[in-house]
């Protein structure tokens, strides 16, 4: 999972470079708040 994590977050930041931060970052902070929900609701 951590690779996984690694890897994807390598992904993230080579489109992040070249494109808008903001956006990346608005995914991140959307997509760790749906899974931290997801967690709560199904621990």
């Amino acid at each position: 999972m951590l690779t996984r994590k690694t890897l994807f977050f390598k992904v993230c930041m080579d489109i992040s470079y070249p494109k808008k931060t903001r956006d990346i970052l608005t995914y991140f902070s959307f997509k760790y708040s749906l899974t931290a929900t997801h967690e709560h609701l199904a621990p």
